[in-house]
């Protein structure tokens, strides 16, 4: 017993010994990992205070040193999101409008008779000037309406725009004028390529006047007035596609080597009437009117592929040398006669191709001028004469001449020509025949 006794006891010294070793173990481990803390308290409490001037503590590491090692460090810079985008980066401002690339124009709104100097664009409509709507002070400048109103009182010797100082390079276009003694106004010796378009000019007493300069654009424009519609008193104008109403007349030509093309001129008086050489007049519409259909003196002119129906007068009439044209002049459907014109210019060389005349009040085609040619020409179903010639060596090929009340074609002056067809007219359908097959 006694043995086993001792076996206890020394089994209870030997378990005893093992767990002093043990909790001395222990202690230790739980030393080293105190000192750890403490030395790396220390070096980050070092590190905080800037590692200089500073002893490292290596006592223990209070909430306070953590604390101020936390503010000492400095905040991580913040990492963009790929692809974000800011306001400022994702907004474009939007491009400037140009109205014309030529010419920017300003919105504004002129007074009565005010001089502009800057392209504009109208913001409101300029009504019930008691004189001049707008003046042109500039060149190379557009003067747009907008789809505005002009108006005026019909005060003698108003315009609508005015631009008779010689301004050059002017676009005046979009909108309406009305109520003027003329709607537009070109003049002086330096008003050259200016562009008058899209414009409605009604209740003028004249619409559209160029005089002096040249080289001028009328083009797509609406006039309805008593006086005449455009006067070209000028040289190398463009004047086109334009409809013309009750104008007396329709175009009133006064100049050299202009052109007129595709318009429609109705009603009124005269069609086209004026003077001039090397113009050029084609594919005009021409129905309806009180006087000629197109009377003109000058030499080497184009007369070619208009249309030209139900005129009081002479469809066409191409005059000689200061009113002294053969023969009586045609009269219209009132008996008045068409005024010959007082220029001093001679008359030849001029020609009158594939034009339609039918209807008219007078003969269809009257040839004054020298040395002229009428070809392929149908001028049928008139009051007077289908084609008749008064002129010195007219050439006549190749027209259709039927149906009219006078003759089919009349030709006198040393006439030459062949391949005509004229037939069921009043009186003789050709002479001399040799001109008919």
């Amino acid at each position: 017993m006694r043995g086993r006794g001792l076996y206890r006891k020394g089994w209870r010294f030997s378990h005893t010994r093992k767990a002093t070793e043990k909790m001395n173990a222990r202690k230790l481990g739980v030393v080293c990992m105190s000192v750890a803390l403490v030395v790396a308290g220390g070096v980050v409490s070092w590190s905080a205070a800037g590692g200089h001037g500073h002893s490292l503590r290596a006592g223990r590491t209070t909430a306070a040193d953590l604390a101020a090692a936390a503010s000492a460090s400095p905040s991580p810079t913040p990492t963009a999101t790929p692809n974000a985008k800011s306001p400022a980066a994702s907004k474009t401002a939007a491009p400037s409008r140009t109205l014309n690339p030529a010419n920017k124009t300003t919105p504004a709104s002129p007074g009565c008779g005010e001089v502009v100097r800057k392209s504009i664009k109208l913001d409101a409509n300029l009504i019930n000037c008691a004189g001049d709507g707008i003046i042109v002070g500039a060149d190379n400048i557009t003067i747009d309406l907008a789809d505005n109103v002009v108006s005026g009182t019909k005060s003698d010797n108003s315009g609508g725009i005015r631009n008779d100082k010689g301004f050059k390079g002017v676009t005046i276009r979009g909108g309406e004028v009305r109520g003027f003694d003329t709607g537009v106004i070109l003049g002086g010796k330096g008003a050259i390529h200016n562009t008058i378009e899209d414009l409605t000019l009604a209740g003028n007493n004249n619409g559209i006047s160029m005089s002096g300069g040249g080289s001028n654009a009328v083009d797509n424009n609406t006039i309805d007035n008593g006086g005449f519609g455009i006067k070209a008193a000028s040289d190398s104008n463009k004047i086109t596609e334009n409809d013309v109403a009750n104008a007396r007349p329709g175009i009133a030509l006064g100049g050299n080597s202009n052109t007129l093309l595709e318009n429609a001129i109705k009603k009124g008086g005269d069609g086209i009437t004026g003077s001039g050489d090397k113009n050029s007049i084609l594919n005009n519409d021409l129905r309806n009117g009180a006087g000629g259909g197109i009377v003109l003196l000058g030499s080497d002119n184009q007369v070619n592929s208009n249309s030209i129906k139900h005129y009081g007068s002479v469809g066409i009439w191409l005059q000689q040398v200061n009113g002294s044209s053969p023969g009586p002049s045609p009269t219209n459907s009132t008996g008045t006669a068409v005024q010959k014109s007082t220029s001093s210019k001679s008359a030849h060389d001029d020609t009158v191709r594939d034009n339609d005349v039918s209807f008219v009040g007078h003969d269809g085609i009257l040839l004054d001028s020298a040395s002229s040619t009428l070809d392929s020409n149908d001028s049928s179903h008139n009051a007077g004469d289908g084609i008749a010639t008064r002129g010195v060596s007219p050439l006549i090929n190749d027209n259709d001449a039927n149906g009219n009340t006078g003759h089919g074609i009349a030709a006198a002056g040393g006439v030459r020509g062949s391949g005509n067809s004229a037939n069921g007219n009043g009186e003789s359908d050709c002479s001399p025949a040799a001109l008919c097959d």
